[in-house]
């Protein structure tokens, strides 16, 4: 996601379209002013390549450019307050109180860990983009694992397991003619869907446990992080490492939950 609004952002910036119209001014200026032979044009225009091909490098590395890329736009990124209101107001409707506290927590650990990393590092390294970016993706698995959950729930809000039980016992009591047995059968079976429903939720609830506690090994190894070589440093380097597993295992999750 943050490769994609990178390159977004570079292909949209104004400085961007300036560098390419100063570097085809230039070249078609030293083309005009000396009439080059062949190779002098060709070496021209691989100088001109270098310029255009290193330019997104060095607005990529700016402070100004990290801060369009990672601080200004949550809404677009995380979803807007109403959509974050409206996944809490779900979760709360079906009763998953672990789920509101996910929701309120996973933010706080991105934006702490996010804030740490802008202390540690410059926010124009490359270094801080990656690692933010890293921190970026396993907060939005957390918000898609809890929107899976709240529509799994959602699923199977309209069954009454009480009731489910209560009958499956009233007709194990009583001799099971044909039209029982099918009414035993579809209580089996609504009580299957509950509960693997339930089931599914409860591993995505803990899939977002797991990954919150990555966040906060991360935020605390980055946060001891000393310049030198150091046993905060290997404990930083290691954090980094889990979080990036992580990430990359982030967008296989809705998958396996399925």
């Amino acid at each position: 996601m943050s490769a994609r609004r990178a390159a977004s952002l570079i292909l949209s910036d104004p400085l961007t379209w300036a560098a390419c119209l100063i570097t085809a001014a230039a070249v078609g200026a030293f083309f005009w002013w000396f009439q080059p032979d062949l190779v002098m044009a060709a070496s021209a225009l691989g100088v001109a390549a270098i310029v255009l091909l290193a330019w997104p490098i060095l607005l990529a590395r700016s402070s100004g450019f990290a801060a369009r890329l990672y601080g200004s736009d949550a809404a677009e990124r995380f979803g807007s307050e109403e959509d974050l209101a409206a996944l809490e107001a779900d979760l709360k409707e079906f009763g998953a109180e672990q789920g509101v506290a996910q929701l309120r927590m996973l933010r706080e650990k991105y934006d702490n860990l996010a804030e740490i990393l802008r202390e540690k590092l410059n926010a124009g390294e490359l270094t801080y983009s990656r690692y933010v970016a890293m921190a970026e993706q396993v907060f939005l698995s957390g918000l898609d694992s809890l929107k899976e959950a709240a529509m799994s729930l959602k699923s199977i809000s309209k069954i009454d397991p009480d009731y489910a039980h209560a009958r499956l016992g009233e007709l194990k009591k009583i001799s099971v003619e044909p039209a029982h047995k099918d009414e035993l059968d579809a209580l089996t079976r609504r009580l299957s869907l509950y509960d693997e429903q339930k089931t599914r939720v409860a591993g995505l609830l803990a899939q977002n446990e797991a990954a919150m506690t990555v966040l906060d090994r991360t935020a605390t190894a980055i946060a001891q992080a000393k310049t030198g070589e150091g046993r905060a440093s290997l404990d930083a380097k290691t954090a980094i490492a889990e979080l990036e597993a992580l990430a990359k295992r982030a967008g296989k999750y809705a998958v396996q939950g399925r």
